[in-house]
């Protein structure tokens, strides 16, 4: 019986110490996008997340690593976007779509010319 409440004790410790260290997380999260000023398109489907990608080469965005047109929904990749001083982080998975991140008014001109919502905080 003691080794029974014993296990549910520590059970409960730790989930207790793993809600608080997600909360930690997000109140971090939240802290560095209002630090930083920073925005968020989520959810990108996959046709205006390459359509962005490119838009943003063609304008002298250097981007890291090479990107290539993801054509099926299962590919993966992430990378950042460069330009002067400005750096967006760009993602892309099966389970989320796409996601770019970065500088306020940047995401939101971006959201703007692609009928796309951008956010002060991810979900």
């Amino acid at each position: 019986m003691l080794s029974y409440l014993t296990c549910i004790i520590f059970s409960w410790v730790n989930i207790s110490k793993m809600r608080l260290m997600s909360g930690l997380r997000k109140k971090y999260i939240a802290y560095k996008y209002k630090r930083d000023d920073l925005n968020i398109i989520e959810a990108i489907p996959i046709d205006r997340f390459n359509a962005i990608i490119q838009k943003c080469i063609s304008e002298g965005w250097e981007i890291r690593p090479e990107y290539y047109e993801i054509e099926r929904l299962e590919q993966a990749w992430a990378g950042k976007l460069r330009k002067g001083h400005s750096t967006l982080h760009c993602s892309w998975s099966s389970e989320t779509y796409g996601a770019i991140n970065g500088p306020r008014p940047i995401i939101q001109s971006l959201g703007n010319e692609h009928d796309l919502q951008s956010s002060s905080l991810p979900s």
